[in-house]
């Protein structure tokens, strides 16, 4: 059975995409496609260099998951996503998350893998069906299209179906037409997204086969959906054009300039995160003292997960809870960590500098969410985060020295310790 979109069919029993013989190869195509490859391979190299590389790509992974999910109509933010994974009660945090969470969570599984297993039938199609659980109801927990139970027996439903599907994709994307890799791994998104049996969960599908793809050739994550997230509308009309009439070269032209962006921003967010890190640790070792090991023990911790609570300090440590609560308003006094719900009880505390440190070039948006009761006590007053070069310079831990800057050439954003966290990047949330 072929590969049907828009009236082009690839051969039964071929390892083609369709579109694939009508793709106009034009100069412009192969520029474009020289380009994609050398930012996935300065990716490459970046993710290869970094200690902690695990943690960092799986952040790439988390933004991923949110803005995918964004695409199809919900409405997660990073924040939300991180407060779920840590456990903590955040108003509307857990409907507005559940399918980002699942979406994480599916990619990681894929990219757990061996790489020369991450795209075999079966692997694709346990990452699909993680895409698509529910919680029952049939809805995909964030406010987006309902997931609708598909009837067995049906033409486009039940796993045979989706099986088959995946190995013609599977066969497809390490067949031999002559097309560079980066070209099929877009050809592989379209078909999946506008042939798959997948329902609502179609677009996440597709952008995850693509994601998957992408980290077999280069080593990492490769955040795509960030890029689309910005240009939601051509996104769709050059899908939608190349569905219904054959615009195939078109398509892959914007999938290509997607993937540079996309392998340069996620590039440069390594570097930042790597150069803060360390600049982080240098100023903690100059101004802790005996705290040292301790601090640089959550410091670890937040680099994987950074979102923490004085009771989840206590337990990293493993010290008394006025121990804990001194350490955390140390690290706050220094800039590292950052307190966002405003209370004087109940604290939540973000690795702030390492969140900004991923934004590369998306606007900023709404605040991050204040967290509900939990049982910390009020702060007794202190004593005195598979698989990514070089940051701005830093002073103090977590702000930026005069010379530093995003991106965009606009001054690093920093936040007063204590305060709650204005601003965070429109594609973290």
């Amino acid at each position: 059975m072929a590969l049907a979109v828009g009236g082009r069919d690839a051969p039964a029993g071929s390892a083609g995409f369709p579109g694939e013989r009508s793709l106009a190869w034009t100069r412009e195509l192969e520029a474009a496609a020289r380009q994609a490859d050398r930012a996935l391979c300065r990716l490459a190299g970046a993710a290869a260099a970094l200690p902690g590389r695990g943690a960092l790509a799986r952040m790439l992974l988390r933004q991923e998951a949110v803005a995918s999910c964004i695409l199809d109509g919900g409405s997660p933010s990073l924040p939300d996503l991180l407060a779920v994974e840590a456990g903590l009660a955040v108003p509307g945090a857990g409907r507005k998350s559940a399918a980002a969470a699942r979406c994480f969570r599916a990619l990681d599984a894929a990219l757990g893998r061996p790489l020369e297993d991450a795209l075999s039938p079966g692997a694709l199609e346990d990452c699909a069906r993680g895409l698509r659980e529910t919680d029952g109801s049939g809805k995909d927990g964030e406010g987006g299209a309902a997931v609708s139970p598909e009837p067995a027996g049906s033409a486009s439903a039940g796993p045979p179906r989706r099986g088959a599907f995946f190995r013609r994709v599977a066969a497809a994307l390490v067949g031999d037409g002559g097309l560079p890799a980066v070209v099929r791994t877009g050809l592989a998104l379209a078909s999946t997204e506008l042939a798959g049996p997948f329902g609502a969960a179609a677009g996440r599908t597709g952008r995850a086969v693509a994601v998957v793809d992408l980290a077999v050739q280069c080593g990492t994550a490769v955040p795509l959906s960030v890029v689309f997230r910005r240009r939601p509308g051509e996104y769709r009309d050059r899908l939608g054009s190349a569905a219904r009439s054959g615009a195939w070269s078109e398509w892959t032209g914007f999938f290509l300039r997607c993937v540079a962006e996309a392998s340069a921003g996620a590039a440069g967010s390594l570097a930042r995160c790597a150069s803060l890190r360390e600049d982080l640790r240098a100023d903690l070792a100059a101004n802790l003292g005996y705290a040292l090991p301790k601090a640089l023990v959550v410091l670890d911790r937040l680099f994987r997960q950074p979102v923490a609570t004085v009771a989840d300090v206590q337990r990293i440590t493993g010290t008394s809870y006025v121990a804990a609560n001194t350490l955390v308003a140390r690290l706050a006094d220094l800039g590292v960590l950052e307190e966002v719900t405003g209370h004087r009880r109940n604290r939540v505390f973000w690795l702030g500098p390492y969140l900004r440190a991923l934004d590369w070039g998306a606007p900023a948006s709404a605040p991050a969410p204040a967290a509900a009761p939990q049982a910390d006590a009020a702060p007794a007053a202190p004593p005195d985060l598979a698989r990514g070069t070089r940051g701005p310079s830093r002073g103090k831990a977590g702000q930026a020295s005069p010379g530093g800057s995003d991106p965009r050439g606009r001054p690093a954003p920093v936040l007063a310790p204590g305060r709650p966290a204005q601003g965070l990047p429109d594609h973290l949330l």
